[in-house]
Protein backbone atom coordinates (compact mmCIF):
# COMPACT_ATOMS: atom_id res chain seq x y z
CA UNK A 1 0.00 0.00 0.00
CA UNK A 2 1.53 3.47 -1.38
CA UNK A 3 1.41 6.59 1.38
CA UNK A 4 1.47 10.11 0.11
CA UNK A 5 4.40 12.07 0.81
CA UNK A 6 3.70 14.91 3.79
CA UNK A 7 2.86 17.99 2.20
CA UNK A 8 0.94 20.92 3.89
CA UNK A 9 -1.94 20.55 1.63
CA UNK A 10 -2.56 16.62 3.45
CA UNK A 11 -1.59 17.92 7.62
CA UNK A 12 -3.73 18.08 10.13
CA UNK A 13 -2.47 21.03 12.18
CA UNK A 14 -1.45 24.28 10.09
CA UNK A 15 2.57 24.83 9.98
CA UNK A 16 4.23 27.68 11.18
CA UNK A 17 3.81 29.70 7.97
CA UNK A 18 0.31 28.48 7.76
CA UNK A 19 -0.55 30.21 11.33
CA UNK A 20 1.20 33.14 10.31
CA UNK A 21 -1.08 34.03 7.64
CA UNK A 22 -3.91 35.43 9.43
CA UNK A 23 -7.59 34.98 8.39
CA UNK A 24 -8.37 33.25 5.28
CA UNK A 25 -11.97 34.86 4.63
CA UNK A 26 -12.22 38.37 6.35
CA UNK A 27 -14.37 41.44 5.90
CA UNK A 28 -16.43 44.34 7.07
CA UNK A 29 -19.70 44.02 9.36
CA UNK A 30 -22.10 45.64 11.00
CA UNK A 31 -23.31 44.94 14.41
CA UNK A 32 -27.37 43.58 14.41
CA UNK A 33 -29.03 46.13 16.34
CA UNK A 34 -29.30 44.90 19.58
CA UNK A 35 -30.75 46.83 22.77
CA UNK A 36 -28.80 46.75 25.78
CA UNK A 37 -29.04 48.66 29.61
CA UNK A 38 -26.64 51.27 30.13
CA UNK A 39 -25.77 53.79 33.11
CA UNK A 40 -23.97 56.69 33.75
CA UNK A 41 -20.78 56.23 36.68
CA UNK A 42 -20.66 58.55 38.82
CA UNK A 43 -18.31 56.94 41.69
CA UNK A 44 -15.36 54.86 40.50
CA UNK A 45 -17.00 51.24 40.77
CA UNK A 46 -16.10 47.72 40.71
CA UNK A 47 -17.90 45.03 38.49
CA UNK A 48 -16.92 41.92 37.53
CA UNK A 49 -17.37 41.22 33.53
CA UNK A 50 -16.98 37.95 31.82
CA UNK A 51 -13.12 38.93 31.43
CA UNK A 52 -12.35 39.54 35.04
CA UNK A 53 -12.66 42.54 37.67
CA UNK A 54 -13.13 45.87 35.67
CA UNK A 55 -12.87 49.63 37.36
CA UNK A 56 -15.65 51.88 35.76
CA UNK A 57 -14.83 55.56 36.54
CA UNK A 58 -16.80 58.72 36.95
CA UNK A 59 -17.82 59.52 33.50
CA UNK A 60 -17.58 55.83 32.45
CA UNK A 61 -20.89 53.66 30.99
CA UNK A 62 -21.80 50.46 32.33
CA UNK A 63 -23.30 48.22 29.55
CA UNK A 64 -25.50 45.19 30.75
CA UNK A 65 -25.65 42.87 27.23
CA UNK A 66 -28.62 41.02 26.40
CA UNK A 67 -27.13 37.85 28.58
CA UNK A 68 -27.03 39.95 31.43
CA UNK A 69 -22.96 40.36 31.06
CA UNK A 70 -21.62 43.91 32.39
CA UNK A 71 -18.88 46.12 31.21
CA UNK A 72 -17.53 49.93 31.81
CA UNK A 73 -17.21 51.86 28.38
CA UNK A 74 -15.60 55.02 27.82
CA UNK A 75 -18.32 57.78 27.59
CA UNK A 76 -17.57 58.70 24.02
CA UNK A 77 -17.01 55.02 22.87
CA UNK A 78 -20.40 54.42 23.83
CA UNK A 79 -22.08 57.86 22.08
CA UNK A 80 -20.60 56.45 19.01
CA UNK A 81 -21.72 53.18 19.21
CA UNK A 82 -25.12 53.33 20.99
CA UNK A 83 -27.89 55.62 20.07
CA UNK A 84 -31.20 55.45 22.65
CA UNK A 85 -34.02 54.03 21.46
CA UNK A 86 -36.40 55.57 24.20
CA UNK A 87 -36.96 60.07 24.40
CA UNK A 88 -36.01 59.25 28.36
CA UNK A 89 -32.67 58.37 27.33
CA UNK A 90 -31.98 60.93 25.61
CA UNK A 91 -30.16 62.48 28.95
CA UNK A 92 -27.77 59.92 29.59
CA UNK A 93 -26.89 60.14 25.62
CA UNK A 94 -26.36 63.60 25.67
CA UNK A 95 -24.11 63.50 28.98
CA UNK A 96 -21.67 60.91 26.91
CA UNK A 97 -20.81 63.55 23.97
CA UNK A 98 -18.56 66.44 24.12
CA UNK A 99 -19.47 70.02 25.40
CA UNK A 100 -21.65 71.76 22.61
CA UNK A 101 -22.35 68.90 20.48
CA UNK A 102 -25.89 68.23 19.75
CA UNK A 103 -27.21 64.82 18.11
CA UNK A 104 -30.57 64.99 16.38
CA UNK A 105 -32.83 62.47 16.62
CA UNK A 106 -36.68 62.05 15.29
CA UNK A 107 -39.11 60.85 17.36
CA UNK A 108 -41.65 58.79 15.99
CA UNK A 109 -44.41 57.03 18.02
CA UNK A 110 -42.31 57.24 20.97
CA UNK A 111 -39.11 55.66 19.43
CA UNK A 112 -36.29 57.34 18.51
CA UNK A 113 -35.26 56.88 15.23
CA UNK A 114 -31.45 56.98 13.44
CA UNK A 115 -29.80 60.47 14.18
CA UNK A 116 -30.55 62.70 11.38
CA UNK A 117 -27.77 65.69 11.95
CA UNK A 118 -24.98 66.16 14.62
CA UNK A 119 -23.75 69.55 14.96
CA UNK A 120 -21.71 71.72 17.27
CA UNK A 121 -23.86 74.30 18.86
CA UNK A 122 -22.26 77.86 20.14
CA UNK A 123 -19.43 77.18 18.63
CA UNK A 124 -18.02 80.56 19.35
CA UNK A 125 -18.64 80.04 23.18
CA UNK A 126 -16.70 77.03 23.65
CA UNK A 127 -12.51 77.16 24.18
CA UNK A 128 -9.74 75.61 21.92
CA UNK A 129 -9.79 72.15 23.37
CA UNK A 130 -13.38 72.14 23.50
CA UNK A 131 -14.09 72.67 19.72
CA UNK A 132 -11.36 70.43 18.91
CA UNK A 133 -12.96 67.41 21.01
CA UNK A 134 -16.20 68.38 19.30
CA UNK A 135 -15.25 68.51 15.80
CA UNK A 136 -13.34 65.50 16.40
CA UNK A 137 -16.41 63.70 17.67
CA UNK A 138 -18.74 65.30 15.15
CA UNK A 139 -16.38 64.15 11.72
CA UNK A 140 -16.22 60.34 13.49
CA UNK A 141 -19.86 60.56 14.23
CA UNK A 142 -20.70 61.46 10.89
CA UNK A 143 -18.85 58.61 9.30
CA UNK A 144 -19.62 56.13 11.65
CA UNK A 145 -23.80 56.70 11.08
CA UNK A 146 -25.00 55.97 7.54
CA UNK A 147 -27.59 58.30 7.94
CA UNK A 148 -25.44 61.66 8.40
CA UNK A 149 -22.82 60.60 5.59
CA UNK A 150 -22.91 63.75 4.20
CA UNK A 151 -21.05 66.94 5.25
CA UNK A 152 -18.83 65.14 7.22
CA UNK A 153 -15.94 67.82 6.23
CA UNK A 154 -17.92 70.34 5.98
CA UNK A 155 -17.08 72.47 8.94
CA UNK A 156 -20.22 75.01 8.70
CA UNK A 157 -22.09 71.93 8.69
CA UNK A 158 -20.38 71.08 11.79
CA UNK A 159 -20.86 74.09 14.07
CA UNK A 160 -24.03 75.40 12.71
CA UNK A 161 -22.81 78.41 11.23
CA UNK A 162 -23.64 79.96 7.29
Amino acid sequence: METEPADDMNRDEPTAEQTNRGPAFGGSFQKIPVPVDAELVEEETEIRTLEGTMTARPGDVIITGIQGERYPCKAEVFAKSYVPTDPNELELFRKCVPEGVEIVFEEINRHLTLPEAAYIKDYDSLSHEQREEAVRFVRDYVRIVPTLRKGADDLETLTGEE
